[in-house]
């Protein structure tokens, strides 16, 4: 999820990890039956951070191989329209300019991070805020 602000970078907001205290991670979640995958990263966005969101496009993905599963994670750029109240309230939230967005992330995501990073520059860059 991103803003942008006359000013300032595009910032991007980042939550509190479950399974790693102390990391940072873009929400996500799993696709639930009938629903599609930007659908699904919308529905994310809101419980986990309150926020109403615009898909505005594909990011990479990452896969992390398991003990007793692979997991794939697909991402998208979602811009936030509006704050509302999260359903999930244990987890912590901070924006975080996209100067700073790869150094933020867990090395699975970096590729995420930087892509995220050049396309937001894009958007700044054009004045379509």
């Amino acid at each position: 999820m991103y803003r942008l602000r006359r000013g300032a970078e595009p910032e991007v907001l980042l939550i509190s990890s479950r399974k790693h205290e102390g990391s940072w991670v873009f929400p996500m979640g799993t696709v639930e039956r009938g629903e599609t995958p930007e659908g699904a990263a919308a529905r994310e966005c809101e419980e986990e951070a309150g926020c109403r969101v615009q898909i505005d496009g594909r990011l990479p993905s990452a896969h992390r191989r398991g003990k007793k599963r692979d997991t794939h994670f697909t991402f998208f750029l979602a811009q936030v329209l509006r704050q509302v109240t999260p359903l999930e309230t244990d987890r912590s939230e901070q924006w975080v300019g996209i100067s700073r967005l790869v150094n933020a992330v867990p090395s699975l995501f970096g590729e995420v991070a930087a892509a995220a990073s050049i396309q937001l520059n894009r958007v700044a860059g054009s004045g379509d805020d």
